[in-house]
């Protein structure tokens, strides 16, 4: 009898490690995965704020040539409030 509980206790010790080795595996596959995709959320975050950089620029043109900041605003789907930002993100307070 006691070799039947050493007998099983070896194969559930072997089950036990085959299952973690599997799971390393997936980690270390799920690892790459992320940080594949973090290298890709750091490059959409650069051209998100290249974009906002290209935008604010387009609305201090605007409203230079005499364009009212409300109507900035409606034109870029903007707040009245985020156009003064824009505005005045060059002044020094």
């Amino acid at each position: 009898m006691n070799s039947e509980i050493d007998q099983i206790n070896t194969e559930l010790a072997d089950l036990h490690l085959k299952i973690q080795e599997k799971m390393n595996e997936k980690l270390a596959a799920h690892e790459k995965i992320l940080a594949h995709q973090g290298m890709e959320l750091v490059d959409l975050q650069k051209r998100v704020t290249a974009l906002e950089e290209y935008r604010d620029a387009a609305i201090k043109a605007d409203l230079l040539n005499g364009m009212k900041g409300k109507d900035a605003a409606l034109k870029y789907g903007l707040s009245p409030g985020r156009i003064s930002q824009i505005k005045n993100s060059d002044k020094k307070h």
